[in-house]
């Protein structure tokens, strides 16, 4: 969303990409970069930074610790990208949240999430995004909840293994059941 679309309709946008671990960031977003950009839309990537024709630009970063967020906290940034949201605790998140603001009078800020059962901010994940979606009383958020199976990019062997996970694990991952763990 934030490449193929948001940064294309509007220029100099700034966009914080977010992982725990910037290598598991960095390697999340090459493998995005390959299956879903990279016949579509102009770009050049060099020391974490994507950038595009019109100088909107996608910035890689991550997280070891709770603490490491802290960089983030006072930057401003029209747009914020975190995968693994459930690995923030909401304290940490609610921060991260102060960041997310413009000054482009064109752009409405927005924060995407990506996030799976489980994890010290299971909890509140679960009362943000899943609760009221599954109430039909969403205000503020929206949650598309979605399962390995809607992933074309999953293989074989990742799909057998989802489908021969037992217990809760395997119904938490496999499933997306956010009634099996309190965080």
């Amino acid at each position: 969303q934030s490449a193929l679309d948001d940064a294309q309709r509007t220029s100099s946008l700034k966009v914080l990409f977010i992982r725990k671990t910037a290598i598991s960031a960095k390697e999340s977003f090459n493998d995005l970069i390959e299956r879903i950009l990279k016949s579509k839309v102009a770009f050049d990537v060099s020391q974490n930074i994507m950038m595009f024709q019109n100088n909107s630009r996608i910035l890689l970063g991550g997280f070891h610790s709770e603490d490491d967020i802290d960089k983030y906290v006072g930057v401003e940034y029209d747009e914020i990208v975190v995968e693994e949201l459930n690995q923030l605790t909401e304290d940490k998140y609610e921060k991260l949240r102060g960041s997310l603001r413009t000054s482009k009078l064109n752009w409405r800020p927005r924060m995407y999430a990506s996030f799976n059962p489980g994890g010290v901010g299971h909890n509140f994940v679960k009362s943000r995004f899943v609760l009221p979606q599954r109430l039909q009383a969403e205000t503020s958020t929206r949650f598309i909840p979605a399962t390995f199976t809607e992933n074309v990019y999953i293989n074989k062997e990742y799909q057998d293994y989802l489908l021969n996970l037992t217990g809760d694990l395997g119904r938490a991952w496999r499933e997306g059941d956010f009634d099996l763990f309190a965080g």
